[in-house]
């Protein structure tokens, strides 16, 4: 079997043969602030990303608002005891946002794509031109917006998953630890099935602020 062909991301080709497909990650980091968020795309740009990517969701859209234990955050981390609901509130890029800061990053000469987490939010992606999706790993399981997803015509691409050690169930969810140590870092992956084709296409997906070993032994793999 020969390695799957390479898909197209905007004017770029991702897959066996070509450069490493580089995206910066918005997420929350814009603290509420639309101008942090353009400020966020400019640096990403200047940095080299070849895209940057959203998370598209409302607190009404992606749970309910609930003082019950299993809808308040366990732990010990920075948001231990707070509700989801009032979390994702806080967290979300609003979606009147979205317009802004897909124009801010074509003109900075980058993709711009997001992960939805519902239908209407594919939706909103698909009139603004989003050149992909990514799935988060929770929701792979979601039929109804894996199939709003796979209507849009971008087709359901393959990724191999990265496994975070010592936090992973049976069925190979992602950690729900962040920010993750480096040492809890661990790429499962196998270079002669990818190669052969019988292993889907590889990517590696980090929020933290370190030296990402991780990257360079995922490229190791592939040489």
């Amino acid at each position: 079997m020969t390695p799957p062909d390479p898909i197209h991301i905007g004017s770029h080709l991702v897959g066996p043969g070509h450069a490493t497909y580089l995206v910066a990650e918005l997420s929350a980091n814009h603290n509420g602030e639309l101008g942090r968020a353009v400020e966020t795309i400019h640096a990403a740009a200047e940095a080299g990303a070849d895209a940057v990517k959203f998370q598209t969701y409302t607190a009404d859209t992606i749970t309910i608002r609930s003082n019950r234990p299993e809808f308040i955050v366990g732990g010990t981390g920075p948001w231990a005891g707070r509700t989801l609901y009032d979390l994702y509130h806080e967290a979300h890029t609003p979606w009147d946002w979205h317009p802004k800061l897909f124009e801010e990053a074509r003109a900075r000469g980058i993709d711009a794509f997001s992960t939805p987490f519902d239908p209407t939010a594919v939706a909103l992606l698909q009139r603004l031109g989003a050149p992909a999706f990514k799935v988060a790993s929770f929701e792979l399981v979601d039929d109804g917006l894996l199939q709003a997803v796979a209507a849009t015509g971008c087709g359901a691409q393959r990724v191999a998953f990265v496994h975070w050690r010592g936090t992973v169930p049976p069925e190979g969810s992602a950690s729900r630890s962040w920010p993750t140590l480096p040492p809890e870092v661990m790429i499962e992956f196998d270079g002669d099935s990818f190669r052969s084709g019988r292993a889907p296409r590889p990517g590696f997906s980090k929020n933290g602020v370190y030296r990402v070993t991780a990257a360079t032994d995922l490229a190791a793999l592939l040489a």
